[in-house]
C-alpha cells in the first residue's frame, strides 16, 4: 500500500521534533563561548564562520546555529514590517527590498561578528519578535567587495541566462556607504498536455502546451549613514528594471467534432520600472529619551501589452484576435515617527505614529477583432485610480520582571480609500488595534510565549480595477467595493535552542477572519475580489535546525519547517461551510547541508512540498498542486577568496497539476459542463556560480 505525500511529510517531521526533543544534545559540542553583547544570549565572531567560508553577511547568517531567517511579510507601511534580522541595531528603512537583499551586498569580511538576542531589550526595535540576530560591521576606512557570476542553463532548449552582482562597501568622510549593482537574464519553460472531458466524463479534446519565458532584471542600490548632530542619519535606495515575455502555445486537436487542429497563441509583455527611497533619522531627546523619524517613497510603473489568438475550433480559419494595453503607475508615501523612553525600571515605552498615502492609477483597453476589423470592448471599471490615506497611532509598554517579558499595546488605523475615473466611491475605515504577550524565559535557551493581536491585511490596489484574464478567456472583475480583511490572532509558542545548535519552535494558531476576501458573485455569471463573511483558520507551524553528528554525518545539519492549518468560511453559492480559496491546509520543506572541512567541499539539498491550492468560482471549481520541488548543490571553497558552487535545480522534474470543472451556470444549480486536466512539467536547470570577496 502506497502511502501519500501528506502521510511520509507529516510522519518525517513527527520523528524529527520527537528526536529534537527528548535526544539530549551531546553537550561536548563546540559552542560560541561568552556573549560579546552583555544583553545577548549568543554571539558568534566572524572567525567561527571562516569554516563555511562566507562570501556576503548573508551566507554567514545563514550558518547561525538555531536560528532561521525570516525576512518578515509584505504589510501596511512600515509597523508590520518585522523580519528577525537588525544590521548594527536598526531596521532598514526599506520596503521594497528585503533585509536578505542588503545582507546579500554586506561582504563577510566586514562583519565584526552575529549577536543572537532574546527577549524584549531597551534599545533595540523587535517589532514583536522574541529572538533576533544582530549583525555588527566594521567602520574601518578600508573598503570591501563581494561579487558574483555566473550562469543559468535551461536544459530543455538548451538555453542559457548569464547573471552577475557586485557590491562595495566602505566609509567616506564619515559617511558609511554600500552601493550594489546587479542583473541577471531570465528564462523559464514549461510543456505538457491538457484533456478536455465533457459532462458524461468522454474525453473531447487533447491539448499539447508549451510555455517560454525570457527577459532580464537590472537593479541598482545605495545605502549609507553618518553622523548629524548628536545623532544618525541613513538612507536606502533602489531603482530596478524588469521585463518579462511570455509565449504560450496550445495545440488542440478536437476528438468528436470532424474540425482539424488547431493552435491557440498567447504572448504577454510585462515591464516594471520602480524607484525607491527611505530615510531615517534617530537622535537622544533627553535623559533615557530617543526618537526617530522614517520616511519613504516609492513609485512603481507597470506597463503590460498581451495578445491573444484564438481560433474558432469548428472552422480554423476563422481567427479572433485580442489585444489588451495595460499602464498602472502605483506610489506610496509614508512618515513614521517612534518616541521610546526607558526612564523607568525594567520597562521601554514607545509611542508612535504613522501616515501613508497609496495610489494607483491604471489606464486599460482591450480590442477584439474577429476578422472585420479591431472593435474596443467595455470593460467596466478598468480605467480608475485608486488612493488610500491612512493614520495609525499605538502606545507599547515592554515589561520584564524576572524571566517574563510583557508586551502590551493599544493602538488604532484610521483609513480612507477613495476612486475615481470609471468608478466613484470614496469609504473610511477605522479599527481598534490592541495586543498582548507574555513570554517566560526559562533560561537563555528555552523561552514559552503566549501572544494576542489584531491584524489588517494590505489591500491589493489591482483587485480594485478590471483586467483581462486570457488564460481562461474571461474578463477579471475589479471591485471598488472592497475592504480590508481584519483579524484577531492567538498564539502559543515553544521555542527551544540545544547546547549543540539543534532547535525547535512550534506555534499553535487560531485566526477570527473578518471579511474574508475571496470571488464575490456580482449576477449575470460573473465575479469579482470580494468579502464573502467571516471565517476562522486554526493550526500548528513548526520548523527548526537538527545537527546530525550524533547519527555519523559529521559536519551535516537538516533544518526543517513546516504548517498545518485548516480554513472554515461559509460559500455563498452552495450556502455550506468550505475552505478559504488560494490557501493551503499544509506545506513543507526541509534543507540539509554537509561540510567537509578538511577538503573545502560542502553538498547539500532543499525540498520542497504542500497540499493542493483551491480556489471556488461562481461558475468553476480549480484545483491546483505542484510536486515536490528539489534542488541540489555542490560547492568547492578550496580555490583562494574564491567560491564555486554548481547546482540542479527541479531534480525530480516538478510540475504542476489542475483541474478546471467548468459549470453551465452556478456551481450548486447546474451541471457540468467541461473538466480541463492540466499535467505540466518545469524544465530542469544547472546553474554555475563564482563568487568571492575582497
Amino acid at each position: 500500500m502506497l502511502l501519500s505525500s501528506e502521510s511520509v511529510m507529516r510522519s518525517l517531521f513527527i520523528a524529527i521534533l520527537v528526536w529534537t526533543v527528548w535526544i539530549e544534545p551531546d553537550c561536548s559540542a563546540a559552542e560560541s563561548g561568552a556573549p560579546d553583547c552583555a544583553a545577548c544570549s549568543e554571539s558568534y565572531s566572524a572567525a567561527y564562520f571562516d569554516q563555511y567560508q562566507p562570501v556576503t553577511a548573508l551566507d554567514m547568517i545563514r550558518q547561525v546555529p538555531g536560528f532561521q531567517l525570516d525576512d518578515g511579510e509584505e504589510r501596511r507601511g512600515f509597523g508590520g514590517v518585522a523580519g528577525n534580522v537588525l544590521i548594527n541595531g536598526e531596521r532598514p528603512s526599506a520596503k521594497s527590498e528585503t533585509v536578505s537583499d542588503i545582507l546579500g551586498r554586506i561582504p563577510a569580511q566586514n562583519v565584526v561578528r552575529i549577536d543572537v538576542i532574546t527577549g524584549s531589550l531597551a534599545g533595540f526595535d523587535l517589532r514583536g519578535q522574541t529572538k533576533i540576530v544582530n549583525v555588527i560591521t566594521k567602520k574601518s576606512s578600508e573598503g570591501s567587495t563581494a561579487w558574483k557570476i555566473g550562469t543559468e542553463f535551461v536544459l530543455r532548449g538548451r538555453a542559457y541566462a548569464p547573471f552577475g552582482a557586485a557590491s562595495y562597501e566602505g566609509r567616506w568622510n564619515g559617511i558609511e556607504f554600500n552601493v550594489g549593482i546587479s542583473g541577471e537574464r531570465g528564462l523559464g519553460a514549461e510543456f505538457g498536455n491538457e484533456r478536455v472531458f465533457d459532462a458524461t466524463s468522454a474525453l473531447i479534446e487533447t491539448r499539447g502546451e508549451s510555455e517560454d519565458e525570457k527577459g532580464y532584471e537590472f537593479a541598482l542600490n545605495l545605502n549609507a549613514g553618518a553622523g548629524l548632530g548628536a545623532g544618525r542619519l541613513q538612507f536606502n535606495s533602489e531603482a530596478t528594471f524588469e521585463r518579462e515575455i511570455t509565449f504560450e502555445n496550445s495545440l488542440r486537436r478536437p476528438l468528436l467534432t470532424p474540425a482539424r487542429a488547431f493552435e491557440v497563441l498567447q504572448e504577454s509583455d510585462n515591464r516594471v520600472r520602480s524607484f525607491e527611497f527611505g530615510a531615517d533619522y534617530e537622535t537622544p531627546l533627553g535623559p533615557a529619551l530617543s526618537g526617530k523619524v522614517v520616511g519613504l517613497f516609492r513609485r512603481e510603473l507597470f506597463p503590460e501589452i498581451e495578445r491573444l489568438v484564438d481560433p474558432d475550433e469548428n472552422d480554423p480559419d476563422v481567427v479572433e484576435l485580442s489585444v489588451s494595453n495595460e499602464r498602472a503607475t502605483n506610489t506610496e508615501t509614508i512618515g513614521r515617527v517612534i518616541v521610546n523612553y526607558e526612564g523607568v525600571e525594567d520597562h521601554v515605552f514607545v509611542v508612535s505614529g504613522e501616515g501613508a498615502v497609496n495610489k494607483l492609477q491604471n489606464v486599460f483597453s482591450l480590442f477584439v477583432d474577429d476578422g472585420s476589423g479591431p472593435v474596443e470592448e467595455d470593460v467596466p471599471n478598468a480605467n480608475t485610480q485608486v488612493s488610500e490615506r491612512r493614520f495609525e497611532f499605538d502606545f507599547q509598554d515592554a515589561w520584564t520582571p524576572g524571566k517574563f517579558v510583557v508586551e502590551g499595546n493599544i493602538g488604532f488605523e484610521a483609513s480612507q480609500i477613495s476612486q475615481s475615473g470609471d468608478t466613484t466611491a470614496r469609504r473610511n475605515f477605522f479599527y481598534i488595534k490592541p495586543g498582548l504577550s507574555v513570554a517566560y524565559l526559562s533560561n537563555d535557551r528555552e523561552q514559552f510565549l503566549l501572544r494576542a493581536y489584531r491584524d489588517v491585511s494590505q489591500l491589493d490596489f489591482f483587485d480594485f480595477v478590471s483586467a483581462a484574464d486570457f488564460e481562461d478567456q474571461d474578463v477579471a472583475f475589479g471591485n471598488p467595493d472592497l475592504r480590508p480583511e481584519s483579524t484577531w490572532i492567538a498564539e502559543a509558542t515553544f521555542d527551544k535552542n540545544f547546547s549543540n545548535g539543534a532547535a525547535l519552535r512550534v506555534t499553535g494558531f487560531h485566526h477570527w477572519v473578518n471579511d474574508v476576501q475571496d470571488l464575490l458573485p456580482i449576477g449575470d455569471g460573473d465575479e469579482t475580489p470580494g468579502n464573502i463573511g467571516d471565517g476562522v483558520r486554526w493550526g500548528a507551524r513548526a520548523n527548526g535546525s537538527l545537527p546530525l553528528d550524533s547519527i555519523g554525518m559529521k559536519n551535516a545539519r537538516l533544518d526543517f519547517e513546516g504548517e498545518w492549518r485548516k480554513t472554515r468560511v461559509t460559500d455563498l453559492v452552495t450556502g455550506v461551510p468550505r475552505g478559504f480559496s488560494n490557501e493551503q491546509d499544509w506545506l513543507a520543506s526541509l534543507e540539509y547541508r554537509q561540510d567537509f572541512r578538511a577538503h573545502g567541499v560542502a553538498w547539500g539539498w532543499d525540498l520542497e512540498i504542500g497540499a493542493p491550492e483551491v480556489e471556488f468560482g461562481l461558475d468553476e471549481f480549480e484545483r491546483q498542486r505542484e510536486g515536490p520541488d528539489l534542488d541540489a548543490y555542490v560547492e568547492i571553497s578550496r580555490f583562494k577568496d574564491v567560491k564555486l558552487t554548481v547546482s540542479l535545480q527541479n531534480v525530480l522534474g516538478a510540475g504542476e497539476k489542475r483541474r478546471r470543472e467548468k459549470f453551465v451556470g452556478d456551481r450548486v444549480l447546474s451541471t457540468i459542463e467541461f473538466i480541463e486536466l492540466r499535467d505540466r512539467q518545469y524544465a530542469r536547470t544547472v546553474t554555475i556560480q563564482l563568487s568571492g570577496s575582497f
